[in-house]
C-alpha cells in the first residue's frame, strides 16, 4: 500500500491556527446565542409574571362579582320566604291593618309570641304590618 508522506510543519502550524480562528469564532458564535437565549428566557419569564398578575387580578374581580351575586340570590331567597307567609296570612279586606292566621290562637302560644313578632318582623316587608300585642 502507498504511503503519503507527511505534511511539512508550515502546513501543520496553518492549519492549527485556522483551527484556533475557527474555535473562535465558534466560541463567539456560541456566546452570542448564549445571550440571545438568556435574554429570550429573561423576556419570557418577565411576560409570564405580568400574565399571571393578570390572571390574579381578574380572579379577585371574578370572585367579588360572585360573592355579590350569591348575596343577592341570598336577599331575593329571604324576600320570597317573607312573601309566601305574607300571602299565607288572611286579611280582611276593609281593615288592612288587620291580618288573621290561620293558626288557632290559646294561652299556652302567648309565651312565644314575642319569638313570632321578631321573626316576622325580620324583614323590612313585614314591619308595621303586625301587631306587636297577641
Amino acid at each position: 500500500s502507498p504511503r503519503f508522506p507527511s505534511p511539512p510543519l508550515w502546513a501543520l502550524k496553518r492549519s492549527h491556527d485556522h483551527q484556533q480562528r475557527s474555535h473562535g469564532r465558534e466560541t463567539s458564535i456560541s456566546l452570542s446565542a448564549s445571550i440571545q437565549t438568556a435574554a429570550f428566557v429573561n423576556s419570557l419569564s418577565v411576560n409570564i409574571s405580568h400574565a399571571f398578575k393578570l390572571q390574579e387580578e381578574w380572579d379577585e374581580k371574578i370572585e367579588l362579582k360572585v360573592n355579590a351575586l350569591k348575596d343577592t340570590v341570598d336577599l331575593i331567597g329571604q324576600q320570597v320566604e317573607i312573601l309566601s307567609i305574607k300571602e299565607s296570612l288572611c286579611c280582611h279586606a276593609d281593615y288592612k291593618e288587620i291580618c288573621v292566621t290561620p293558626i288557632k290562637w290559646n294561652s299556652t302560644m302567648e309565651s312565644n309570641w314575642p319569638e313570632r313578632v321578631s321573626k316576622m318582623k325580620a324583614n323590612t316587608l313585614l314591619e308595621g304590618s303586625v301587631s306587636t300585642s297577641p
